[in-house]
C-alpha cells in the first residue's frame, strides 16, 4: 500500500481491493477482511489471482511514477503470492489434513459407536442366550429333580409295598403257625376229649351192665305225672283188691281145716302169732326226678292183708341216700305173711320204690339185709336196707302161710280162684314172678335199646369228630417242576374241595384228577369215605382250559381234553361278550352287555366283584401283568382302570368312540387303546393324560379271532354258534365241541400258562 508497507496479505475480488485502497488506512478492518477473504481465498484462489493480474495495468495507468515500485511491489507481491500460495497450500494440506483428521475421527468414532453397538448387541444376545441357557438348565434341573422325586417317590412306595408285602408274609407266616399250634391244640383237645370220651363211655357201660342187673323200668309211654299216679292207685287198687281176696280165702281155708278136725275127732289148732321188730335203717341210689326242692323221700312197712299195721317213717332231706333209722314193734304177726315196704315222694307222693318180701327170709331167724326196689317210671333203681328181729320164744316149726297170710300147711299149696290179672291156675307168687320177669325184660330191651342209641349217637360223634379232623396232603402237579404243595382239609370234606385248594395253591386254570397210589380218587366222595390219611401223597394231573363267553348271560369254564363243563359263572343279566383269565390263573373277568364287567375266582366260581361305571356296554376286560388292576372297554368311547384290591375306578379314559381294545405296557405305565375307527391311544396310566394318538389305523367293527393253545397244538374259536369248537393245528379237523350254551358263543380263549 502507500508507503510500501505491508498491512495484510489480502486476498479479494478487484472491487473490493478498490475499495481498501480508496479508504484511509485507519478504515481498514484487517481482521474481519483477512478472514474473509482468507476463507474466500480459500475457497477459489484462482480467481484473486486473476483478478490481481488483471488489475496491475490499472494501477500502471493510475500511478505512472510508480511503476517500478510497482513492478518491484509486483515482484513482491508475487513472491509474496508464491509465499501465499506455500502457505495457503499448507494451510489447505493443512486443512484438508485436519479435514481428514477428522473424518477420520469421526468415522473412528462413528465405527467405535458402531463397534460399541455391536459389541450391545453382542452382549445382549449373549445375555439372552445366557438367560435361555439358565432357564433351559433350570428347567432340565427342575425335569431332574421332579424325575428324581418320582423314582424317590416310586422307589419309596416299592419300598413300602416291599415293606407291606414282607409283613403280610410275616403275618400270613404268624397266622399259619397260630393255625398250625391252634389245630394241635385242638387235636389234643380232641385225643383228650376222646379218651375222655371212652373212659366215660366205659363207665357208663359198666354201670348200665349193673342197672340191668337190677333195674325194673315202667313203660315210658306213661310220661305225665298224672298217668304215673293213675298206674300206681290202680296197682294199689289191684294190691288191695288181691290181699281182701287172699284174706277172705285164707279165712275160707281155715274153717274148712277147723271142720276137717272136728269131723275126724282132732283138736282144732289156733292159728300161731309171732312178735316182730323192724328197723328201717335208710335207702340209696334213689333219684327223686324232678320234685320240689322241698319234697323228700319217705319209707312205708306194712302187712299187705292188713292195712292196720302201716307204719310211715320221717321225710327226710337227702333224697339220694336218705337215712330214717326207724324202729317199731308188731306184737300180732301172723306167721307167713309178707311184708310190704314202698318209698314215696312226700311232695307228689309218686312211688319211687318198692319191695315184697316175703316171710320165710325173717321168720324165724330175722334179716338184716339191702333189699333192691322196684321203681316206677321216674325213679331210679335203689336199694333199702332194712333189719327184722324175731324174739327167741318164737316157736321154731310153724306152718307155712300164702302170700296171703293163710296157713297152708307143711309143703300144701293153697289153691287160689283165677284173677282177671292173673293167668288161670297162677299163684299170686308165680303172677308176681312172671310180672317181674316181664318188667325186667322190657327193661332189659329198653336198656338195650338205650345201649344201641347211645352206641349209634357215639359213633355218630365219633364219624363227625373225625370228619372235624384237619388233614395235611402233600399234592404234586407233575407239570408244575415237581413242586409239592401242602393243602389243608377236614376229613369230611369232599375230595372236591381238596381240588379247589390244589387249583388255588398251585394256579391250575380247571380242576385236576387226583389219584393216590396210582387209583384214581372219586371226587364226590370225602377224604375219610376214600381212607385218606394226614400226610398222604396225592397226585394232581393238571388239565388245559378252555374259557367262553355267550349271549345266553353265563360264561364257562371247560376242560380242554373232556370237553365237560367244570364251571359256570352266572350273574350278569345280559349278554357276556368277553371272558379272560388273570395271569396268574386264579382270577377271571367277564365283560357283558348289562354295563358291568365281574371279577370271578377259579377255584369256586363265586362272583369276587362287580364293576359298574359305564354307560354303555362293556365290550371287554383285561388284567395287568402284575394282577392288581383291570381294564374295561366300551361302546361308551372310554376305557376305566378299576383296582383288584378295593374294587373303584382309579381312571377313565376317554376315547372318543367305542373302545375295542386295550392293553397295559411293559412296564405297567402306559396303556393302548384301540377306537372303531381306527385310531391308536397312547395313555399314561398314572396320570390318564393322553401322550399320543396315532392315526392312518384301519377302521374296524369288531376285534374276535382264534385263541392258541399253550402247546401251540390246538386253537379255539367260537364259531357263531351254542358252542365253541377245538381244532388241530395239524390236520385242522375239529377234535372237540363244547356243548352247553344256550345261546351264541360269542368268544372262546385258552387259559394261559400260570
Amino acid at each position: 500500500l502507500r508507503g510500501g508497507s505491508v498491512i495484510a496479505e489480502i486476498f479479494t475480488p478487484a472491487e473490493q481491493l478498490a475499495e481498501v485502497k480508496a479508504a484511509p488506512l485507519s478504515e481498514v478492518k484487517v481482521m474481519g477482511c483477512c478472514a474473509q477473504v482468507t476463507k474466500e481465498a480459500s475457497v477459489r484462489p484462482t480467481k484473486v489471482q486473476a483478478a490481481l493480474v488483471d488489475k496491475a495495468p490499472e494501477v500502471e495507468q493510475s500511478d505512472a511514477g510508480a511503476v517500478e515500485q510497482q513492478v518491484e511491489a509486483a515482484a513482491r507481491s508475487k513472491s509474496r503470492k508464491n509465499t501465499r500460495v506455500e502457505r495457503n497450500r499448507v494451510a489447505r494440506e493443512r486443512a484438508e489434513k485436519e479435514e481428514q483428521e477428522r473424518l477420520q475421527a469421526e468415522a473412528a468414532e462413528a465405527a467405535k459407536r458402531a463397534e460399541e453397538e455391536r459389541l450391545a448387541q453382542e452382549a445382549a444376545r449373549l445375555r439372552e442366550e445366557e438367560r435361555l441357557a439358565r432357564e433351559e438348565e433350570a428347567q432340565r434341573l427342575a425335569r431332574e429333580a421332579e424325575q428324581k422325586a418320582d423314582e424317590e417317590r416310586l422307589a419309596r412306595e416299592a419300598e413300602e409295598l416291599r415293606r407291606k408285602a414282607e409283613e403280610e408274609r410275616l403275618a400270613r407266616e404268624a397266622a399259619l403257625r397260630a393255625e398250625e399250634e391252634r389245630l394241635e391244640a385242638e387235636a389234643r383237645a380232641i385225643a383228650e376229649k376222646e379218651r375222655a370220651e371212652r373212659e366215660a363211655a366205659r363207665k357208663k357201660e359198666e354201670m348200665e351192665r349193673e342197672a340191668e342187673e337190677r333195674a325194673i323200668m315202667e313203660d315210658e309211654d306213661a310220661t305225665s305225672h298224672e298217668a304215673t299216679l293213675a298206674w300206681q292207685r290202680e296197682e294199689e287198687e289191684a294190691a288191695v283188691e288181691d290181699a281182701a281176696r287172699r284174706v277172705h280165702d285164707a279165712r275160707l281155708a281155715r274153717e274148712a281145716q277147723k271142720k276137717f278136725a272136728a269131723s275126724q275127732g282132732r283138736p282144732v289148732q289156733a292159728d300161731q302169732v309171732a312178735a316182730l321188730k323192724i328197723t328201717i335203717i335208710g335207702a340209696s341210689g334213689l333219684r327223686v326226678g324232678d320234685s320240689v326242692s322241698e319234697s323228700g323221700p319217705y319209707c312205708i312197712c306194712r302187712i299187705p292183708s292188713r292195712p292196720s299195721t302201716e307204719v310211715k317213717t320221717q321225710v327226710h332231706k337227702d333224697k339220694l341216700n336218705p337215712v330214717w333209722g326207724h324202729t317199731y314193734d308188731i306184737s300180732d304177726y301172723a306167721v307167713g305173711d309178707p311184708l310190704e315196704l314202698l318209698i314215696r315222694d312226700s311232695s307228689d307222693e309218686l312211688i319211687l320204690g318198692r319191695v315184697l318180701l316175703q316171710g320165710h327170709r325173717f321168720y324165724p331167724n330175722g334179716l338184716e339185709a339191702d333189699l333192691d326196689l322196684a321203681g316206677s317210671a321216674r325213679a331210679a333203681i335203689g336199694t333199702l336196707k332194712i333189719q327184722v328181729e324175731v324174739p327167741s320164744q318164737a316157736a321154731v316149726e310153724q306152718p307155712c302161710r300164702g302170700p296171703a297170710g293163710g296157713r297152708m300147711g307143711a309143703g300144701r299149696k293153697l289153691e287160689m280162684p283165677s284173677s282177671p290179672k292173673r293167668m288161670e291156675h297162677e299163684t299170686p307168687e308165680e303172677f308176681e314172678k312172671r310180672r317181674m320177669a316181664e318188667m325186667v325184660e322190657a327193661a332189659k330191651r329198653k336198656a338195650e335199646e338205650k345201649a344201641k342209641a347211645l352206641k349209634e349217637q357215639m359213633d355218630r360223634e365219633e364219624a363227625k369228630r373225625k370228619a372235624e379232623q384237619v388233614l395235611t396232603l402233600h399234592v404234586r402237579v407233575p407239570n408244575a417242576s415237581g413242586i409239592v404243595y401242602k393243602i389243608r382239609c377236614k376229613a369230611g370234606a369232599l375230595l372236591n374241595e381238596a381240588a379247589g385248594a390244589v387249583i388255588r395253591k398251585a394256579a391250575l386254570a380247571v380242576r385236576p384228577e387226583l389219584f393216590l397210589d396210582g387209583k384214581e380218587l372219586d371226587p364226590a366222595r370225602t377224604l375219610l369215605d376214600l381212607g385218606i390219611q394226614s400226610g398222604a401223597e396225592i397226585l394232581a394231573k393238571s388239565f388245559s382250559a378252555v374259557l367262553t363267553s355267550s349271549r345266553d348271560r353265563t360264561a364257562k369254564v371247560w376242560n380242554a381234553q373232556t370237553g365237560v363243563c367244570e364251571l359256570s359263572l352266572t350273574g350278569h343279566t345280559d349278554a357276556v361278550n368277553t371272558a379272560s383269565y388273570s395271569p396268574d390263573c386264579k382270577l377271571i373277568i367277564t365283560a357283558s352287555d348289562d354295563k358291568t364287567a365281574k371279577l370271578w375266582s377259579v377255584d369256586k366260581g363265586e362272583c369276587l366283584a362287580t364293576f359298574a361305571g359305564h354307560r354303555g356296554s362293556v365290550l371287554s376286560a383285561v388284567f395287568s401283568d402284575d394282577c392288581h388292576r383291570v381294564l374295561t372297554m366300551s361302546d361308551d368311547g372310554t376305557t376305566k382302570i378299576w383296582g383288584i384290591k378295593h374294587g373303584c375306578c382309579e381312571r377313565t379314559l376317554r376315547h372318543g368312540c367305542p373302545v375295542l381294545s386295550a392293553s397295559f405296557t411293559d412296564n405297567g405305565k402306559g396303556i393302548k387303546t384301540v377306537g372303531q375307527d381306527g385310531t391308536v391311544k397312547l395313555w399314561n396310566a398314572k396320570s390318564g393324560v393322553c401322550e399320543r394318538t396315532l392315526l392312518g389305523q384301519t377302521q374296524v367293527n369288531y376285534l374276535a379271532g382264534a385263541s392258541f393253545a399253550v402247546d401251540g397244538k390246538s386253537f379255539v374259536s367260537p364259531g357263531g354258534e351254542h358252542c365253541a369248537k377245538i381244532f388241530n393245528m395239524e390236520s385242522g379237523r375239529c377234535e372237540k365241541e363244547l356243548l352247553g350254551h344256550e345261546d351264541i358263543v360269542l368268544a372262546a380263549s385258552f387259559a394261559p400258562k400260570a
